[in-house]
């Protein structure tokens, strides 16, 4: 009773100025807790909710899927920190700006961050899927961090040193690698290959723009007489020519299997994840983000009321 009468009075004393900055933030915190259940609960719930489909057998539009992390054609990626070869990466180089006290430790001002935006594979027993990352919630299970001296690091995250590092930069980098489990959660496309290339008016003109480049190689095939020019006859004929190509063409894609796609959906409240932990924990993970944030709306949200109550009673 004494102390809570103490706060009073400290409040009650406090300057007008200081007394809102206080109030304002405390506000702040307990309704960034209660948009935070809302937010981590919806999360949980929409893993819960989305039944894992097959690649081969997936529905156009918002899908889970389960399988293995694969490099893109075989050819994996340098990430450019520890130079490891990898499907993904995303790394960030901080600053030393002070060392703090002694329980805060030091403060780092980030630098330079960068992820990948090539895409990668996903395969299930039934398929493949191309993964574009780009603006994905990705969760890796590979992560270094160590310091340095130099902007960039001149050694591997082999040599790490504590919390308390003396180094003047701090490097951290993550990664997906092929042959990792990968829990996938996004829109899914099946994209014809040859709507890729558009119609057949689009494929004769790509055609016919690629042989004006050989000027001499379309002189010696369509230039009948000789004359070192290519006039309306003739053209007529190139035309034909490049339009026989693309209908060639287009037959020899027809028997090829549908390119599937994973990416984001234009729709915000449908998160895009790429996770290599299991579902269960991505699951677990946002419930116990949910009950952390009750419980600061259980001690922010009345503590500002009471905050006020106390100063207006005044």
């Amino acid at each position: 009773m004494i102390e809570q009468e103490s706060w009073a009075d400290s409040i009650r004393g406090t300057s007008t100025d200081d007394f809102w900055i206080w109030a304002i933030i405390i506000s702040c915190l307990g309704i960034a807790c209660g948009y935070g259940i809302f937010y981590f609960i919806r999360r949980a719930r929409i893993i819960q909710d989305t039944p894992t489909s097959k690649i081969r057998s997936a529905a156009q539009g918002y899908v889970e899927i389960i399988g293995k992390v694969n490099y893109l054609i075989q050819q994996p990626i340098t990430a450019p920190l520890t130079t490891q070869a990898c499907a993904w990466f995303s790394y960030e180089i901080e600053e030393r700006e002070d060392d703090g006290d002694d329980d805060s430790g030091p403060s780092w001002r980030t630098i330079e961050k960068k992820s990948s935006d090539r895409a990668f594979q996903c395969e299930d027993e039934t398929g493949i899927c191309m993964v574009d990352p780009r603006k994905a919630e990705v969760h890796p299970i590979n992560e270094d961090v160590w310091y340095g001296h130099s902007k960039w690091p001149s050694h591997g995250p082999t040599v790490k040193t504590g919390y308390f590092s003396r180094g003047d930069y701090r490097y951290t980098e993550r990664r997906l690698h092929s042959g990792e489990p990968l829990y996938a959660l996004g829109l899914f496309r099946s994209v014809d290959p040859n709507k890729a290339h558009g119609d057949v008016n689009d494929e004769t003109r790509a055609i016919l723009k690629l042989w004006k480049q050989d000027q001499s190689t379309l002189h010696e095939k369509f230039d009948a007489n000789g004359d070192g020019q290519i006039d309306l006859n003739e053209w007529q004929t190139v035309r034909n020519a490049a339009e026989q190509k693309a209908y060639q063409q287009r037959l020899s894609r027809s028997d090829r299997p549908a390119i599937h796609v994973l990416s984001k959906t234009d729709d915000f409240r449908r998160p895009f994840i790429l996770s290599v932990k299991p579902q269960s924990n991505m699951v677990r993970g946002f419930k116990l983000k949910a009950a952390a944030c009750t419980v600061g709306f259980v001690i922010f949200g009345p503590l500002a009321l009471w905050m006020l109550i106390i100063r207006l009673a005044n």
